[in-house]
């Protein structure tokens, strides 16, 4: 199983900062203008490639 440890790369430049999301995985979000964007991208990352939890059945004293 692979663990998905995620980061927001800065790209400096001229007159504003680009963001990038990255993840251990070796996945890539695209460059955005926006700190809130790449997150965006991580969080779609993240479900994308995070199984489900199995439901429990309830207990009933």
């Amino acid at each position: 199983m692979v663990r998905h440890l995620t980061d927001i790369r800065r790209w400096p430049m001229p007159g504003w900062t680009l963001f990038q999301p990255v993840c251990t995985c070796d996945w890539a979000g695209d460059l955005v203008r926006t700190r809130a964007l790449a997150t965006e991208q991580i969080t779609e990352h993240l479900e994308d490639h995070t199984p489900e939890q199995p439901m429990l059945p309830g207990f009933t004293p």
